[in-house]
């Protein structure tokens, strides 16, 4: 079994990750959560994205990209419900949802139909087209299909197989979905301040 040696880039990578999340802890920790079920089912959503976050933070800088890949799916998925519930509130799909949710039971509906609904609200294909491949890969690297095998195998050797550029995408990636999840909770409760500052570290971080 081999590991891979951890770059100097890869480590101020993580370094910027973890600043990420602990900016995104702060501004909720400052939220008073009320008692609409709609707006506890979101900020549930936004705890499951920044743990996930988090864990595949201290997953990669202890070289287990293995188990740190397997949760990008959930964890998008969580941004993607998140969404879906914040833009689309009044829609009937979404009270159904909720009233599931709070029997205990899942009738959210595909997840292709959400990013339609999504992306119907902005006008635009956007997640559409960001998610329509690289969905396959994160199933892959969930479920142990093809994707994660070729990064478990070399000609002769057996472990972790992933580029530095790939973690580096990795890390970016979820910190971009974790800050987009908070800032469908700030959509949410109509905290314009909360979604500036979102919007204001995503710059930031498009920028680093």
């Amino acid at each position: 079994m081999t590991q891979t040696k951890m770059s100097n880039e890869l480590e101020k990578i993580i370094e910027k990750s973890q600043k990420q999340f602990e900016t995104m802890k702060y501004l909720m920790e400052a939220e008073k959560i009320d008692g609409d079920i709609s707006i506890r089912i979101i900020t549930s959503y936004v705890l499951i994205t920044m743990h996930h976050h988090d864990a595949i933070n201290d997953l990669i800088k202890s070289n287990r990209p293995i188990s740190a890949s397997a949760l990008i799916r959930p964890l998008v998925e969580a941004f993607v419900r998140a969404t879906w519930l914040s833009l689309n509130e009044n829609h009937k799909l979404v009270k159904k949802a909720i009233r599931q949710l709070e029997k205990g039971k899942d009738d959210f509906p595909k997840f292709w139909i959400m990013i339609d609904m999504i992306d119907e609200e902005f006008g635009e294909n956007l997640l559409t087209v960001k998610l329509k491949d690289i969905m396959r890969v994160f199933h892959s690297f969930t479920h142990g299909g093809a994707s994660m095998v070729s990064r478990c195998l070399t000609e002769d050797t057996v472990g972790p197989n992933f580029s530095t550029d790939e973690l580096i995408s990795i890390l970016d990636g979820t910190s971009y979905h974790m800050q987009l999840t908070v800032l469908a909770y700030a959509s949410k409760v109509g905290n314009k301040k909360l979604a500036d500052e979102i919007n204001l570290e995503i710059k930031k971080s498009l920028k680093d």
